[in-house]
């Protein structure tokens, strides 16, 4: 079942895209990204209700220059989209700039978070950081607009066999970010971390790293596995930040796993 639509969250219009019938499952998207792109996780994860919604800035969900743009207010934002939808609490599972907002919802929020999941993400300022180029890279939301830039960007961003596929393009193109949303989420992250507070983080928590990802070393999810008190890591061999996007077996597995998916959701 899908059920895609605005909600009045906090005051914004906040687009909102569900997919399949389960316990709930939030997906909060990397930056600039749009709930297009999560398309083939929730393929992969059919036996949850996924839940995504586009930042304010992104995909379908307008600029809020009045809102705080802060990792704090996106995280009362995502608590929000699950209150818009009548829901007490819910998995959550945040992909590298939504693996911080996640870290902060499973931190201002404990009630609100199951199980948490953390994929290709950082604890902020203090974490080892990615490769220049990659970081380079992001300075700019322009692989949403061309898609010559993106593959041309793509194998030092992303690392792995990262090549994207003719539906990522269109996801990416069909709704680019706003430029100045794409900016306040780059503030956002920039000066933001979770180092000192990662171990009240209270969740059983997944850690799910690409051993070659250049934007998010691998060793930053030692770090937060040793941290976080009920955290697993998983390091999927020769992945890198799209292991998610891509489809990787071994990411999903891990995820379905400790989820404790329906089966149906493994043959999805």
């Amino acid at each position: 079942m899908t059920r895609d639509g605005y909600h009045r969250v906090l005051g914004r219009q906040i687009w909102i895209s569900q997919r399949g019938d389960g316990p709930p499952l939030l997906l909060l998207m990397g930056i600039g990204g749009n709930t297009a792109m999560w398309r083939p996780a929730a393929r992969r994860l059919a036996g949850f209700s996924t839940i995504a919604f586009d930042m304010p800035g992104t995909g379908r969900s307008p600029l809020a220059c009045a809102f705080p743009s802060g990792m704090s207010s996106l995280a009362d934002l995502a608590a929000g989209v699950l209150d818009s939808l009548g829901i007490e609490q819910a998995h959550v599972l945040g992909y590298s700039f939504g693996g911080a907002v996640a870290q902060e919802l499973a931190y201002r929020h404990p009630r609100r978070v199951d199980r948490l999941v953390l994929v290709a993400t950082t604890f902020g300022v203090g974490a080892k950081p990615g490769s220049p180029l990659a970081i380079a890279s992001l300075m700019t939301p322009l692989r949403y607009y061309s898609p010559r830039f993106l593959r041309m960007v793509a194998p030092f961003t992303f690392g792995g066999d990262s090549s994207p596929t003719d539906e990522e393009l269109l996801d990416r193109r069909q709704r680019p970010p706003n430029v100045l949303g794409y900016m306040q989420q780059l503030g956002a992250i920039g000066t933001w971390t979770s180092w000192p507070w990662l171990g009240r983080l209270p969740q059983p928590t997944l850690i799910v790293m690409g051993a070659e990802d250049p934007l998010a070393p691998v060793a930053n999810g030692h770090y937060m596995a040793a941290r976080i008190p009920r955290a697993q890591l998983v390091v999927v061999p020769r992945a890198g930040h799209l292991l998610l996007l891509e489809g990787n077996e071994r990411a999903y597995a891990a995820i379905d796993q400790f989820l404790e998916a329906p089966c149906s959701s493994r043959s999805a």
